[in-house]
């Protein structure tokens, strides 16, 4: 992973048209309406004639609320396919975002490989304490 402009990010290395982006969001999960729009902010400072499926989906990863929004929009280069995650962790108020920007082409080669990601999140779990000798 590589930091660019405060955000982490990757992508295959014979692959410029396919990156993943994480970063943590001002807005904390208790008011979701300026979640999402803090999300659609950050994609609207790099693409352009963003238009965003209607459908919003919803879910639970264990602890972790997860709001997942699909956009399509255009860059310097052309047409990118968006996916964004919101994952909510409550527990600690914090909300990351987890962005899949692709070319059309890009997102469907790589397709196996975003899956892989999405369904890999999980609540990191809470270490136990060594247990006292006595």
């Amino acid at each position: 992973m590589k930091d660019k402009n405060g955000r982490l990010y990757a992508s295959p290395p014979d692959e410029e048209d396919f990156f993943v982006e994480v970063d943590t969001l001002k807005a904390t999960p208790d008011d979701g309406e300026a979640v999402i729009k803090e999300a659609k902010a950050s994609m609207a400072e790099s693409f352009e004639d963003l238009v965003y499926e209607e459908e919003v989906q919803k879910t639970k990863f264990g602890e972790l609320g997860i709001v997942i929004l699909s956009a399509t929009g255009k860059d310097e280069h052309g047409k990118v396919a968006i996916n964004i995650i919101l994952i909510a962790d409550e527990a600690k108020s914090k909300v990351c975002i987890l962005t899949r920007i692709a070319s059309p082409d890009a997102a469907k080669k790589h397709a196996p490989e975003w899956g892989k990601i999405v369904t890999s999140i999980s609540a990191p779990k809470a270490k136990k304490a060594p247990k006292k000798e006595e």
